[in-house]
């Protein structure tokens, strides 16, 4: 079963409860220049019913409840009030071994997948008066079963006071060729164009976020770009029954664009290196952890003034 995309299940229902206190930071040129202290309270009740099942697809619509009260700094945003939304998905799986979790079988979904979300908020449930629309596609291209291509685009935004607020439209592409049983070449593209975001809203790029030999957090703005290619060589499996081993080789470009700021590809940044992957299905349910030496080819400067081309990193995700 996969949850609320189960095409078997008629009926789906959540509920949830979460509060957070966190403080945001906010970063320039990969320097923390605030922090902004941001509360939330989240209370969500959500009741799915589907309107067609078939062997590989099903068709559902949602009707929700939902009350969101976040504070950042002095601006408090209470958001309440109700949600309907339509999902709907094709089933076409693939499974695979090495790719991102070693031995262990995956299961990739070439079919399509499609969602679309209408949220109201006004001061007869208690929250501001502003609308919420998500929507987005995805679609698999099938060349074999161990070459394909996953498509997709995305839209979150929020409607308030007469304008746009806090919206990303994105694309994404993912690309995978399997050479042989343990090898694996990846694909990615990511764009995303940020509006009028919040006051702790960035699009961040830097060695956490997909772009090795950079920094953590080092561009920030409100559009970003990255283009990724990675050959993976998987060595060694379940070696004294614990661990599982890879290695890869990588060049990442991108760059983020503050606002103002036109998008120019002129303006990216590459960087190349090497990775260790390492697994272990005894230890960790998850695909495994890489560890990243990573070089930049427009390096930046560090705190010290000078050049940085070398970063490290370690991350708890191998993933496609």
């Amino acid at each position: 079963d996969r949850g609320y995309l189960s095409l078997r299940d008629p009926w789906a229902f959540s509920a949830g409860v979460v509060s957070v206190a966190l403080t945001e930071p906010i970063v320039e040129h990969g320097v923390e220049v605030e922090r902004l202290p941001v509360r939330g309270e989240f209370v969500d009740l959500e009741l799915g019913r589907a309107l067609l099942r078939g062997a590989n697809h099903a068709v559902r619509m949602h009707g929700a409840f939902r009350a969101h009260e976040v504070q950042v700094g002095e601006d408090l945003r209470d958001y309440t009030g109700p949600e309907v939304g339509l999902r709907s998905v094709t089933h076409r799986f693939v499974r695979l071994t090495h790719v991102n979790q070693f031995e262990r079988t995956e299961d990739f979904n070439l079919g399509t997948e499609s969602h679309a979300v209408l949220r109201l908020s006004a001061p007869a449930f208690g929250g501001r008066e502003a609308v919420f629309v998500s929507a987005g596609h995805r679609h698999g291209l099938q060349l074999r079963d161990d070459h394909f291509v996953i498509l997709g685009v995305g839209f979150d935004g929020r409607r308030e006071r007469g304008g746009w607020r806090n919206t990303v439209a994105a694309v994404n592409a993912r690309y995978l060729r399997k050479h042989s049983s343990r090898t694996a070449f990846v694909g990615k593209l990511d764009y995303a164009h940020g509006h009028d975001f919040d006051p702790e809203i960035q699009l961040r790029l830097g060695a956490e976020t997909g772009l090795r030999g950079y920094p953590v957090r080092q561009f920030t703005g409100t559009r970003s770009l990255l283009l990724s290619a990675e050959e993976r060589v998987f060595f060694a499996d379940d070696v004294w029954q614990l661990f599982s081993f890879g290695v890869a080789g990588f060049v990442d470009s991108g760059f983020v664009w503050p606002a103002g700021r036109p998008v120019d590809v002129g303006d990216l940044r590459t960087g190349v290196g090497v990775s260790l992957l390492v697994g272990s299905h005894r230890l960790a349910s998850r695909g495994g952890v890489r560890f990243d030496l990573g070089y930049a080819l427009n390096p930046v400067e560090g705190v010290d003034g000078r050049p940085k081309h070398w970063v490290g990193a370690a991350f708890s995700d191998i993933d496609f």
